[in-house]
Protein backbone atom coordinates (compact mmCIF):
# COMPACT_ATOMS: atom_id res chain seq x y z
CA UNK A 1 0.00 0.00 0.00
CA UNK A 2 1.08 3.57 -0.72
CA UNK A 3 0.51 6.26 1.91
CA UNK A 4 0.48 9.87 0.73
CA UNK A 5 1.98 12.38 3.17
CA UNK A 6 1.21 16.11 2.85
CA UNK A 7 1.98 19.21 4.93
CA UNK A 8 -0.40 22.16 4.65
CA UNK A 9 -0.41 25.80 5.73
CA UNK A 10 -3.21 27.94 4.25
CA UNK A 11 -3.62 25.62 1.28
CA UNK A 12 -7.38 25.72 0.64
CA UNK A 13 -6.70 26.82 -2.94
CA UNK A 14 -4.41 23.86 -3.74
CA UNK A 15 -5.34 21.03 -1.38
CA UNK A 16 -8.63 19.81 -2.96
CA UNK A 17 -7.10 19.42 -6.42
CA UNK A 18 -4.15 17.42 -5.11
CA UNK A 19 -6.24 15.21 -2.84
CA UNK A 20 -8.77 14.47 -5.61
CA UNK A 21 -5.94 13.61 -8.00
CA UNK A 22 -4.08 11.20 -5.72
CA UNK A 23 -7.01 9.55 -3.87
CA UNK A 24 -7.59 6.78 -6.47
CA UNK A 25 -3.87 5.91 -6.49
CA UNK A 26 -3.02 5.63 -2.79
CA UNK A 27 -4.29 3.47 0.05
CA UNK A 28 -4.33 6.29 2.59
CA UNK A 29 -3.68 10.01 2.92
CA UNK A 30 -1.99 11.53 5.98
CA UNK A 31 -2.06 15.34 6.29
CA UNK A 32 -0.27 17.57 8.81
CA UNK A 33 -2.02 20.96 9.00
CA UNK A 34 0.12 23.71 10.47
CA UNK A 35 -1.68 25.23 13.46
CA UNK A 36 -1.11 28.74 12.04
CA UNK A 37 -3.54 27.96 9.23
CA UNK A 38 -6.31 30.54 8.97
CA UNK A 39 -8.22 29.17 5.99
CA UNK A 40 -10.26 25.99 5.39
CA UNK A 41 -7.23 23.68 4.95
CA UNK A 42 -8.08 21.60 8.02
CA UNK A 43 -11.70 21.08 6.96
CA UNK A 44 -10.61 20.11 3.44
CA UNK A 45 -8.01 17.69 4.81
CA UNK A 46 -10.62 16.07 7.07
CA UNK A 47 -12.92 15.60 4.08
CA UNK A 48 -10.33 13.65 2.04
CA UNK A 49 -7.64 12.31 4.37
CA UNK A 50 -7.56 9.21 6.54
CA UNK A 51 -5.35 10.84 9.19
CA UNK A 52 -5.23 14.58 9.95
CA UNK A 53 -3.01 16.20 12.55
CA UNK A 54 -3.03 19.88 13.48
CA UNK A 55 0.20 20.95 15.08
CA UNK A 56 2.99 23.49 15.30
CA UNK A 57 5.53 23.17 12.53
CA UNK A 58 8.19 24.79 14.75
CA UNK A 59 10.31 25.70 11.73
CA UNK A 60 11.04 22.00 11.16
CA UNK A 61 9.60 20.37 8.06
CA UNK A 62 11.52 17.12 8.67
CA UNK A 63 9.91 16.67 12.09
CA UNK A 64 6.42 17.12 10.61
CA UNK A 65 7.15 14.80 7.67
CA UNK A 66 8.50 12.17 10.08
CA UNK A 67 5.30 12.45 12.15
CA UNK A 68 3.39 11.67 8.96
CA UNK A 69 5.64 8.65 8.35
CA UNK A 70 5.03 7.41 11.89
CA UNK A 71 1.26 7.60 11.32
CA UNK A 72 1.27 5.97 7.89
CA UNK A 73 0.34 2.32 7.39
CA UNK A 74 1.69 1.83 3.87
CA UNK A 75 4.97 0.15 3.02
CA UNK A 76 5.62 2.95 0.54
CA UNK A 77 5.23 6.71 1.08
CA UNK A 78 4.54 9.38 -1.53
CA UNK A 79 5.32 12.83 -0.13
CA UNK A 80 3.81 15.84 -1.87
CA UNK A 81 3.25 19.53 -1.28
CA UNK A 82 -0.27 20.91 -1.88
CA UNK A 83 0.88 22.99 -4.86
CA UNK A 84 2.46 20.00 -6.61
CA UNK A 85 0.67 17.78 -9.12
CA UNK A 86 2.11 14.38 -9.97
CA UNK A 87 1.32 13.45 -13.54
CA UNK A 88 -1.41 10.76 -13.65
CA UNK A 89 0.98 8.53 -15.62
CA UNK A 90 3.48 8.78 -12.75
CA UNK A 91 0.79 7.82 -10.23
CA UNK A 92 -0.04 4.75 -12.33
CA UNK A 93 3.66 3.83 -12.70
CA UNK A 94 4.69 4.08 -9.03
CA UNK A 95 2.90 0.91 -7.84
CA UNK A 96 4.90 -1.10 -10.41
CA UNK A 97 8.23 -0.24 -8.75
CA UNK A 98 10.04 -3.26 -7.34
CA UNK A 99 13.54 -4.22 -6.16
CA UNK A 100 14.39 -0.71 -4.93
CA UNK A 101 13.87 1.31 -1.76
CA UNK A 102 13.37 4.79 -3.21
CA UNK A 103 12.55 6.56 -6.45
CA UNK A 104 13.82 9.97 -7.51
CA UNK A 105 11.22 11.91 -9.46
CA UNK A 106 11.83 14.82 -11.78
CA UNK A 107 10.14 18.05 -10.61
CA UNK A 108 9.19 20.67 -13.16
CA UNK A 109 9.22 24.07 -11.43
CA UNK A 110 7.41 27.07 -12.90
CA UNK A 111 6.50 30.48 -11.52
CA UNK A 112 3.63 32.26 -13.25
CA UNK A 113 3.94 29.67 -16.04
CA UNK A 114 7.62 30.38 -16.74
CA UNK A 115 10.47 27.93 -16.06
CA UNK A 116 12.40 28.77 -12.88
CA UNK A 117 15.89 29.69 -14.03
CA UNK A 118 18.46 27.26 -12.67
CA UNK A 119 15.77 25.14 -10.98
CA UNK A 120 13.34 24.27 -13.79
CA UNK A 121 14.02 20.54 -13.56
CA UNK A 122 15.20 19.02 -10.28
CA UNK A 123 15.38 15.45 -8.97
CA UNK A 124 13.75 14.84 -5.57
CA UNK A 125 13.13 11.74 -3.50
CA UNK A 126 9.39 11.76 -2.87
CA UNK A 127 8.58 8.04 -3.17
CA UNK A 128 10.31 5.65 -0.78
CA UNK A 129 9.83 2.80 1.64
CA UNK A 130 8.47 3.96 4.98
CA UNK A 131 11.59 2.90 6.95
CA UNK A 132 13.57 5.95 5.77
CA UNK A 133 13.48 9.28 7.62
CA UNK A 134 13.57 12.96 6.79
CA UNK A 135 16.37 15.20 8.05
CA UNK A 136 17.18 18.95 7.98
CA UNK A 137 14.49 21.33 9.27
CA UNK A 138 14.38 23.45 6.09
CA UNK A 139 14.84 22.10 2.55
CA UNK A 140 14.46 18.68 4.12
CA UNK A 141 15.77 15.52 2.51
CA UNK A 142 15.31 11.79 2.95
CA UNK A 143 18.26 9.98 4.56
CA UNK A 144 18.68 7.06 2.18
CA UNK A 145 22.05 5.70 3.32
CA UNK A 146 22.58 2.37 1.54
CA UNK A 147 19.12 2.36 -0.05
CA UNK A 148 18.63 0.99 -3.54
CA UNK A 149 17.51 4.04 -5.54
CA UNK A 150 16.24 4.43 -9.07
CA UNK A 151 15.12 7.39 -11.17
CA UNK A 152 11.60 7.53 -12.56
CA UNK A 153 11.40 7.86 -16.33
CA UNK A 154 12.03 11.53 -17.16
CA UNK A 155 8.66 12.02 -18.87
CA UNK A 156 6.86 11.10 -15.60
CA UNK A 157 7.10 14.24 -13.49
CA UNK A 158 5.77 16.09 -10.52
CA UNK A 159 4.60 19.52 -11.69
CA UNK A 160 5.27 22.35 -9.24
CA UNK A 161 3.62 25.53 -10.43
CA UNK A 162 3.16 28.61 -8.31
CA UNK A 163 2.75 32.36 -8.55
CA UNK A 164 5.53 34.87 -8.04
CA UNK A 165 3.58 36.24 -5.07
CA UNK A 166 3.45 32.80 -3.42
CA UNK A 167 7.17 32.24 -4.06
CA UNK A 168 8.07 35.60 -2.52
CA UNK A 169 5.93 34.86 0.56
CA UNK A 170 7.65 31.49 0.94
CA UNK A 171 11.09 33.08 0.55
CA UNK A 172 10.28 35.65 3.27
CA UNK A 173 9.06 32.92 5.64
CA UNK A 174 12.17 30.79 5.11
CA UNK A 175 14.44 33.81 5.52
CA UNK A 176 12.72 34.67 8.80
CA UNK A 177 13.10 31.08 10.03
CA UNK A 178 16.84 31.02 9.38
CA UNK A 179 17.64 34.22 11.30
Amino acid sequence: MISANILALNEQEHLPGLLELIRPHVGEIVVWVDDRTTDASEEIAREYADVVHVGALNKDFAQARNWCLDHSRGEWVLTLDPDERPMPELLRWLPTVQAVDAVLTLHENRIDGKPVEGHFLEWHCRFFRKQYRWFRPLHEMVALGEARVMCAPTHLRILHYKSQERQEMQNRRYEEWTR
